[in-house]
């Protein structure tokens, strides 16, 4: 979840940036970056040379105000926004997992495993 604690109403406010639809990319590239060999890259890549290609005109500008909440899947990109206002942009990241995640299997695992997405 994001929880800003400043306004991000209009664009450039430091909003929160995001690519809809690139979750599975971005899933699928740390599924390559976990199965190359060490030495595949700098040791500063933590990527392993398998950062996924973004598209440039792909980012949507999040708008919230102060008690919004932004729920969206780990693996959707994220980033911070240009902030052209005249104030300082705060927010809140938390990091949500199913109780059965284990960091070192994640990329052996779907997108959705352990989560029941629709379920009662």
């Amino acid at each position: 979840p994001v929880a800003p604690s400043s306004s991000q109403r209009d664009d450039d406010c430091g909003n929160l940036l995001v690519w809809p639809t690139q979750h599975a990319a971005v899933a699928e590239a740390v599924q390559r970056a976990q199965a190359a060999p060490p030495g595949a890259s700098s040791p500063e890549d933590e990527w392993r040379g398998q950062r996924p290609t973004l598209p440039a005109e792909g980012a949507t500008q999040v708008r919230l105000e102060p008690g919004d909440v932004v729920l969206a899947h780990q693996k959707l990109p994220h980033s911070v926004g240009l902030n052209r206002s005249p104030h300082i942009r705060y927010q809140v990241y938390f990091r949500l997992s199913s109780r059965e995640y284990k960091p070192a299997k994640a990329a052996e695992r779907g997108l959705w495993d352990n989560w029941r997405v629709g379920a009662e």
